[in-house]
This record gives structure tokens, C-alpha cells and sequence, in this order.
């Protein structure tokens, strides 16, 4: 076999040896990308769920300051009166 025929089969070789490295890397960036899509949407799903509670809490806060705020007003009108 020719000299140059072997240098071709050579790079060849090495061209082969870097494409099933660059595949490799490619799988493994698709699989750290899909990996942070799915923590994120984890991420966002606790925090939806976070805020619908810290509504409810809220909630319960506002319509017991609604009440005291009765009963101060209740009481205002009462010294009024007197």
C-alpha cells in the first residue's frame, strides 16, 4: 500500500475517532440540558404550589383583620356614644 494511502487511511481513522467523540458530548449536553428543563419545571410546580398556600394564608389574615377592624369600629362608635 502506498505511503499517502496510509496517511489518508490514518486521518481517516482520527476523523472517525473525533466524530464519535463529538457524539458522545452531544449526548451528554442534551442529557444535562433535559435534566435542567425538568429540575426547573420541578422548581416552578413548588412554587406555584407555594404561592396558591401563601394565598390561602393570606386570606385568612385579611378576613381576620376584617373582623378586628369590626369590632374596633364597633367599639369607636360605642365610645362615641357615650
Amino acid at each position: 500500500m502506498c505511503n499517502s494511502c496510509q496517511q489518508l487511511l490514518d486521518k481517516v481513522d482520527r476523523l472517525q475517532a473525533k466524530i464519535s467523540k463529538l457524539r458522545m458530548s452531544r449526548r451528554v449536553l442534551i442529557s444535562m440540558v433535559e435534566d435542567l428543563i425538568s429540575e426547573k419545571a420541578q422548581e416552578i410546580n413548588h412554587l406555584q404550589d407555594e404561592k396558591i398556600e401563601l394565598e390561602k394564608t393570606n386570606q385568612k389574615y385579611k378576613m381576620a383583620l376584617a373582623q378586628k377592624n369590626e369590632i374596633l369600629i364597633d367599639m369607636a362608635k360605642r365610645l362615641n356614644n357615650n
